[in-house]
């Protein structure tokens, strides 16, 4: 006499082989979806849109935002690197969390060196970055410069500086220095035009008025710069 509950039980063994097989179908789909959605050009856009929304640097991940040895830095800069091949939705969503994180650290002192600064960033062909105790010795090394390279002419070809200056608390790490501050001088520096010195409202606070010809930015764009910053372009003194 047959057992009644056979056919049940094989029934019951059937539809699970079934399931189990189908799983491996369901997550490459789901993987595949996943894929798809990552590199979504509609949706990689309105993240990076959001990310300029948010507080911080809208460019955190580039080498100079991730140069330090912070928690948010080593993450961002591991993340960076394993993602540079592929960016994606996922990617810019992970470094916008870590540039609020920066944000937030850095605006409750965390993450500053305890000396004020005066940061100087130029461009020419190599860019070069340099610190200085106070800000009317950054602005003459700028003036110095535009001289000298006033005097350089090459088949025709009148090389231009540009430059910017930040005064903050960089955090210092063995002879370089980083920090947002830095990141703040480094942007103020890429939106000069050429031969065109721009320097934050920080270092303004600290010339004599005798002494620069300065007028106010209004159309200042730049990036990663708080935008309650005013920001000045100085005539060559």
């Amino acid at each position: 006499m047959s057992d009644p509950t056979t056919p049940r039980t094989r029934g019951r063994g059937i539809n699970h082989l079934v399931a189990e097989e189908s799983k491996p179908r369901r997550f490459a789909k789901v993987s595949a979806t996943g894929r798809r959605l990552n590199q979504d050009p509609r949706l990689l856009g309105a993240v990076q849109r959001l990310r300029g929304m948010l507080p911080g640097d809208s460019r955190f991940g580039d080498p100079l935002s991730v140069a330090g040895d912070k928690q948010s830095d080593v993450v961002g800069r591991r993340l960076s690197e394993l993602t540079a091949e592929r960016p994606g939705v996922l990617r810019e969503a992970g470094l916008g969390a870590l540039q609020v994180w920066q944000a937030v650290s850095e605006a409750q002192g965390r993450g500053r060196g305890e000396v004020e600064l005066t940061i100087l960033f130029t461009d020419l062909v190599d860019g070069m970055m340099a610190v200085f105790a106070d800000s009317s010795s950054a602005v003459d090394a700028v003036d110095a410069a535009r001289a000298g390279v006033a005097e350089i002419e090459a088949e025709g070809y009148r090389p231009a500086i540009r430059a910017g200056i930040h005064r903050g608390q960089p955090r210092r790490i063995g002879g370089d220095y980083l920090g947002v501050d830095v990141n703040i001088a480094a942007r103020i520096a890429e939106q000069a035009g050429a031969g065109e010195l721009l320097v934050s409202d920080r270092v303004i606070e600290e010339l004599s008025e005798d002494s620069v010809r300065a007028r106010k930015k209004r159309l200042f764009r730049g990036k990663g710069v708080p935008k309650d910053m005013t920001i000045y372009s100085l005539e060559p003194s």
